[in-house]
Order: C-alpha cells, then sequence, then structure tokens
C-alpha cells in the first residue's frame, strides 16, 4: 500500500509536477508465507509466562517465491513479539523461531483461553494472518496447548 501513498499529492499535482507511475498491481508479488504457531509451552520456572514457537515456511506460486520477513507474534490480538527483518530460512524454505517469556493474559481462564497468533509478510510486504493456538491459566500449570492451524484469506 504504502507504494501508492503520496505525500502532498494535491498540491503537486495542481503545481504541475510530473509524478512517476505507480507500480502494477498486476505485477506484485502477492504469494504469502505460511506462518504456523507450533507450540505453546508454560515456563515451569515462571507461572504465567510462556514460551511460544513458530515455523514460518516459503512458498512458491506460479514462479514467484513469497519471502519471510517481519515476523509478529500476538496474543489475542496484541504484539507480544516480533523479529524484525528477513528471516533467514533454511535449505528447506523454512525458519523455526522460539519466543520465551511470553506473559499470558491476566484474565485468562480455563474458559477464556489467551490465543496466540502469528503473520509474517513476504518479501513485497504483504501481510497474510495465519497459524493460531491458545492455552489457559489452567494449563499453565506444565501442559502444552492444543494446535490449530487456521488459514485466512482477505478478500481484496
Amino acid at each position: 500500500m504504502r507504494d501508492y501513498y503520496t505525500p502532498r499529492l494535491l498540491p503537486r499535482i495542481l503545481g504541475g509536477e510530473k509524478l512517476p507511475p505507480p507500480p502494477n498491481v498486476a505485477e506484485l508479488n502477492r504469494v504469502q508465507p505460511k506462518v504456523e504457531v507450533l507450540a505453546v509451552v508454560a515456563q515451569s520456572e515462571s507461572p504465567g509466562l510462556v514460551t511460544v514457537t513458530v515455523k514460518v515456511s516459503n512458498v512458491e506460486e506460479n514462479g514467484k517465491q513469497s519471502g519471510a520477513q517481519d515476523l509478529r507474534v500476538f496474543r489475542n490480538g496484541q504484539l507480544v513479539a516480533f523479529k524484525e527483518g528477513p528471516l533467514a530460512l533454511d535449505q528447506n524454505g523454512e525458519a523455526t523461531l522460539t519466543f520465551p517469556n511470553i506473559q499470558l493474559a491476566h484474565n485468562a481462564s480455563d474458559t477464556n483461553k489467551s490465543i496466540f497468533t502469528a503473520y509474517a509478510f513476504n518479501r513485497e510486504s504483504g501481510e497474510e494472518p495465519d497459524g493460531r493456538t491458545g492455552l489457559s491459566a489452567g494449563e499453565a500449570a506444565g501442559a502444552k496447548a492444543e494446535k490449530r492451524l487456521h488459514r485466512l484469506h482477505r478478500c481484496q
């Protein structure tokens, strides 16, 4: 989207400035990396803290590679961890990152889980919400959270 934002557009047009053409939308790399929350594990030495493990995978579609950068981890929609910049993918096009010392939501109970969501941007900086998993305060005593993968696609 930032490629289509031009600061002070109207005054520049009225001033007769020749603006460069915007990028062609059809040529943008819209391939999104696959992101999955592999595990949310309670830290036995620190009640209320968990370690979140996230796997990011390169995706290839129509000869284009997604790449991966700027990984974000959310707890109930709130940013709790991130890794800025390009992610170093292995020879299989995957990276596994671990984020320790993430606090569960204060109101997380057995009926109100902390839902962890992660997404990453592709090389063209388009986002794709992806993996999510949850852990309640009752499970934080040492049990692993259930693992689920929800792949969401935005209509554009």
